[in-house]
């Protein structure tokens, strides 16, 4: 729990949900249903959770604060009151299920990185792989149990694995905050690994399996694999899908051996080797099949590696006091445009991609016109103000860098002097730049300055406080 909160405290309610769950599940389990036995144990928990919390609160209030003064969590961005109005079945689609349950065979086998074509992206699509043999054993989950055992086995089955398919109890995972998978893919594997090891124990301790089960189990895995789905439904990878259907197939055999004691020996340690082809394997698939950044990459000044450390650098001994830097163009190598430039090349600016911006920042762009919204999406991709020159002057942008002075306009121009060009960036000072602090000898109503079109409102913002 204390590494939990450390790592953020919207994790907190997620590993609460997730171990309150799993603790009433393995207790109901092993001791029966006992409420005042149960609620004993869940306070003893909870105590040492709240010591957790404890623990790492240096860690966990700043990301609290951080959280509770975003539009996300207390501001217009926040889903939730869309999210709690969804019906049930919003977004139950045979392409989204088909989608989901492809997942559970290979991370990469509806692309890698970029080439991912399943749903959402390759960084936050379902991830429910944890190897093809956990499969085939969720077939003997209920094998040696009673009818109590079963229902309960059943049950905390059903609650990780209903939310797989619909995005309405997944957002209820997530506290009605979106309907993300990420940390809940996690959460699945956990309870996949559990029942699936469960089911290895007492197929080497009692020496049966149940072949029908296995039998519909198989046939199921390898429709689901090698179908022909169409594009318009889902994209497969038929080699991945082929190597996936073969590892199945070895798997079956390998239990259908486990029954037979003089080749169980031989049969664990093959079982053992060809997990950890299937493991090295599909790490390979996931590590080299996709872009990344290498040796030469850096060595040539590319990406965030490239002038703008020397210009940041240059300008930290040549000027001590406090401004900001804006670019007019993006040093990140993604294919998409980056806007954390600033954090990973330590300058301050304007633009941000954050999960949780400040909520006062996204309210200042929004009332000046900068964004036309705010929500879900809007207040986390902040473009910054390169395209509106007096607010930049006004939040202190006293440096702007450029590829080439027709980066900008003229006008705009005319404003900035040249500093010195560093490798192929060019340094321009805006000599009208506020400092952090200013004061003001008039002011503007905000209900006034609403009323006002951007380009004055911007000029305004110059002369008077609003």
């Amino acid at each position: 729990v204390a590494l939990a909160a450390c790592t953020g405290a919207f994790l907190i309610a997620f590993f609460v949900i997730f171990f309150l769950i799993y603790t009433i599940f393995r207790f109901t389990d092993q001791n029966g249903w006992s409420p005042k036995t149960l609620i004993i144990c869940l306070t003893r928990l909870g105590a040492l959770a709240l010591l957790g919390v404890l623990i790492s609160m240096f860690f966990f209030l700043p990301n609290l604060l951080e959280m509770l003064n975003s539009q996300r969590v207390s501001g217009a961005a926040s889903l939730r009151n869309q999210l709690f109005s969804f019906n049930v079945f919003e977004n139950f689609t045979y392409s989204n299920s088909i989608n989901a349950l492809l997942s559970f065979f290979s991370n990469d086998l509806q692309g890698t990185g970029n080439a991912y074509q399943g749903r959402s992206n390759y960084l936050e699509g379902p991830m429910y792989y944890c190897g093809s043999f956990t499969l085939l054993l969720l077939s003997q989950a209920l094998k040696g149990l009673n009818q109590r055992r079963a229902m309960l086995f059943a049950a905390f089955f059903l609650v990780f694995t209903i939310p797989v398919f619909f995005d309405f109890f997944r957002s209820a995972f997530w506290l009605f905050s979106a309907p993300y998978y990420r940390t809940y893919c996690l959460f699945v594997i956990l309870a996949m690994l559990f029942i699936a090891l469960r089911s290895l124990d007492f197929i080497l301790q009692e020496r049966k399996l149940s072949l029908p089960s296995l039998g519909i189990t198989l046939g199921l895995l390898l429709v689901t694999l090698l179908y022909p789905y169409s594009r318009e439904i889902a994209f497969v990878d038929t080699e991945k899908s082929l190597v996936i259907s073969l590892l199945v197939i070895i798997y079956a055999a390998l239990l259908l051996l486990l029954r037979v004691d003089r080749l169980r020996q031989p049969t664990l340690i093959i079982l053992m080797f060809v997990v950890c082809a299937e493991l090295a394997w599909s790490g390979s698939v996931t590590v080299n099949q996709r872009d990344m950044a290498t040796q030469k990459d850096f060595q040539e000044g590319a990406g965030y590696n490239d002038h703008t450390k020397e210009v940041v650098n240059y300008l930290k001994q040549k000027d001590p006091t406090f401004y900001r830097i804006e670019k007019t163009y993006s040093s990140s190598p993604a294919m998409h445009y980056g806007l954390n430039d600033s954090r990973v090349q330590n300058y301050y600016g304007t633009r941000s991609y954050h999960s949780f911006n400040q909520r006062h920042y996204v309210e200042f762009l929004y009332q000046l016109g900068v964004i036309k919204t705010v929500d879900h999406a809007s207040s986390r991709w902040l473009m910054g103000l390169i395209s509106r020159p007096n607010l930049l002057s006004f939040v202190s942008v006293k440096y702007l860098l450029v590829k080439a002075l027709t980066d900008i306009g003229y006008p705009q121009r005319l404003r900035y002097r040249y500093v010195t060009t560093i490798g192929d960036i060019i340094v321009l000072e805006n000599p009208g730049a506020y400092p952090l602090a200013i004061s003001y000898d008039s002011f503007v109503t905000a209900d006034n300055f609403r009323k006002l079109p951007p380009e004055t409102k911007d000029r305004l913002l110059l002369d008077a406080f609003v």
